[in-house]
């Protein structure tokens, strides 16, 4: 019942805080809340995030995965163009970023630190965004 209160809250207020939730996978009603601004799931057990909430959410301008358990970027993030932050922080098994990162024209903002990147891709480190790590 917490779970629908939270997301009732996000309709009104654009912003929907699910950390340190559990989960597992992120939740695909989250496709709906097409006006959210900011989404916030740190601290769950999250892999993969689904192409539907990328494509049904255009709005997005933050979104914070931190301590989560992604190994990749999926490269369609390249469609959540009005996202102006974006944090990774502690997601221990990162090792790669997508090319299509770059191709977010609002992004100021891309936080790493304790990832296990290989590198970032050259064209995001050359990229003029404060890169935290």
């Amino acid at each position: 019942m917490d779970h629908l209160r939270t997301f009732s809250k996000a309709v009104l207020e654009h912003t929907l805080n699910l950390s340190e939730y559990g989960l597992h996978s992120v939740p695909l009603e989250t496709k709906y809340l097409t006006e959210i601004r900011d989404l916030n799931l740190d601290g769950n057990y999250i892999k993969d995030f689904p192409q539907v909430v990328c494509q049904q959410c255009p709005n997005l301008t933050r979104l914070s995965l931190r301590g989560n358990r992604f190994r990749e970027i999926p490269p369609y993030f390249g469609k959540l163009v009005s996202l102006t932050a974006l944090n990774l922080d502690d997601n221990l098994l990162l090792r790669r970023l997508p090319r299509t990162l770059i191709e977010l024209p609002a992004l100021l903002e891309l936080t790493l630190g304790n990832c296990s990147l290989i590198s970032p891709p050259q064209d995001i480190a050359s990229r003029s965004l404060r890169y935290l790590q």
